[in-house]
């Protein structure tokens, strides 16, 4: 077991930093990207000229924070995210996974993007999930930015028009994938707030899912946005993820997809019982070096 996951890990780690091609067992292929945070000409103001009150060479503050922010290249995130979908459809993968941080969270920019999903999709006819990050839904301002079931109508394609289950009261979703696997997809986010929770009525989901899986005798794969495991030092984490890990890792589920944290890292964690899982994090598709 130690070799099989040690080969496992080696060619997750040999792959693209940003666009994880991952398999299981040489029975399922799974493509990665994450923290994609595509940005539409609609939702972004455009970089304004160099203000008199900062001469002498100094820029002004929206250029400042165009190049500082975190090396994420907003203007060019429909370049991007087209390469990642044509990566995509030249892999031998015929699922894609994006758990989390979409867009930048305004309605157009989530309309494009599903577009440019759909597009794959058809070209292709392969198949892509998501799941909502931080930056994907609000509850306030509903002119601009969108709700949770504004966001499942939008990917109604990609996961929740064909869910075998879902949460009503939040993201989560079950959908069927390959050669006796499930994908399960773990909300976990507060809307509007960049921390997550799994709450107890998402927990009492995650449970009903992971029975109906052992009772049909497939194999749960998990994505969520939020770390199930920590990756670094002082990191914040969702204020249960302890007991979710192991309830996951006693039911069967050895790896869950994540985002976020805009790095990417692999973590473990095994239960009393012995049971291993592992937190498979993949960077900001948007960040430099892409």
């Amino acid at each position: 077991m130690r070799k099989i996951a040690a080969v496992i890990l080696a060619v997750i780690l040999a792959a693209n930093p940003f666009l994880s091609s991952f398999a299981v067992g040489n029975e399922l292929k799974i493509f990665v990207a994450s923290d994609t945070h595509y940005q539409s000409a609609k939702d972004r103001s455009p970089l304004a000229e160099a203000d008199e009150a900062f001469s002498e060479g100094m820029l002004d503050r929206d250029v400042f924070s165009y190049v500082s922010m975190q090396g994420q290249m907003n203007y060019e995130s429909g370049a991007i995210m087209r390469a990642m979908l044509r990566a995509f459809s030249a892999s031998d993968a015929p699922f894609l996974l994006i758990p989390g941080d979409l867009t930048c969270g305004k309605r157009a920019s989530h309309e494009e993007f599903a577009a440019m999903l759909k597009e794959t999709e058809e070209n292709t006819g392969k198949k892509i999930f998501v799941i909502p990050g931080n930056h994907d839904t609000d509850d306030d301002d509903f002119e601009k930015y969108i709700s949770i079931n504004e966001f499942k109508k939008i990917y109604s394609d990609f996961g929740y028009g064909e869910a075998l289950s879902s949460d009503d009261k939040s993201g989560c979703y079950t959908a069927e994938l390959l050669n006796g696997y499930r994908l399960l997809a773990i909300d976990s986010n507060i809307y509007g707030k960049d921390n997550g929770k799994v709450d107890s009525s998402r927990l009492k989901w995650i449970k009903e899912q992971l029975k109906t899986a052992k009772n049909d005798g497939v194999k749960l794969i998990a994505m969520m946005h939020h770390s199930l495991l920590p990756h670094f030092e002082a990191q914040s984490m969702i204020p249960n993820y302890r007991s979710l890990a192991t309830l996951l890792a006693d039911s069967g589920v050895k790896y869950v997809f994540t985002g976020h944290l805009h790095a990417n890292d692999i973590t473990s964690s095994r239960s009393l019982k012995g049971n291993v899982i592992y937190d498979i994090q993949t960077g900001a598709l948007i960040t430099a070096p892409c």
